[in-house]
């Protein structure tokens, strides 16, 4: 399984534009491969619609968030700081991505 996240938006605005990966849990210990591929399963990553709705009115420097799993096929899905229903396991995978030795990079726009 291959995982890649993004995030922008925020007080820099469209300038800040970083990524997260890609992470192959092939390449990872077994115990934090199995972690987030258990996460992405417990959270049913692949019926989550493209956009997460937001829930309240969003406010100028909201930060904006993606996420990619390929798993024989890839999904891919976006939300923003304000995001109505998130799953939890959102947060927990891009902290078992970063506990994995990856690390947030400038992205060019």
């Amino acid at each position: 399984m291959i995982v890649t996240a993004q995030r922008g938006g925020g007080i820099a605005g469209p300038a800040l534009r970083q990524q997260l990966g890609p992470v192959d849990t092939a390449e990872l210990p077994f115990v934090v491969a199995e972690r987030m591929i258990t996460l992405v399963e417990q959270m049913d990553f692949f019926s989550l619609p493209d956009h997460l709705p937001d829930g309240t009115p969003g406010h100028s420097d909201a930060m904006w968030y993606s996420m990619a799993v390929e798993l024989e096929r890839t999904h891919t899905i976006d939300w923003t700081d304000n995001a109505a229903q998130l799953p939890q396991q959102l947060p927990e995978l891009t902290r078992a991505m970063e506990e994995s030795g990856a690390a947030w990079t400038e992205v060019s726009t």
